[in-house]
C-alpha cells in the first residue's frame, strides 16, 4: 500500500472512530464484524465501546479470492 492510500485508510479510521462516520456495512452471518470501505481497499474489524480490533484489510480483488 503506497503512502497516500495508507493515509487515506487512516484518516477514514480517525473519523469513524471520532464520529462513526464512513462507509460502513455490519457483514452478515457476524453482527460484530464491520467492514470499512475506502476507495479499493476494505477493512474488516470488530468495534466495542473501547476500541476497534482490525481483523484483516486488503485490497477487495484480492479479499475476494481469500
Amino acid at each position: 500500500m503506497d503512502k497516500p492510500t495508507a493515509m487515506r485508510v487512516l484518516n477514514a479510521l480517525h473519523r469513524f472512530a471520532e464520529s462513526g462516520a464512513g462507509d460502513l456495512k455490519a457483514l452478515q452471518g457476524d453482527a460484530e464484524e464491520l467492514r470499512l470501505r475506502v476507495g479499493d481497499y476494505r477493512i474488516f474489524f470488530v468495534h466495542t465501546a473501547d476500541e476497534a480490533i482490525e481483523v484483516r484489510r486488503g485490497w477487495k480483488a484480492a479479499i475476494r479470492c481469500s
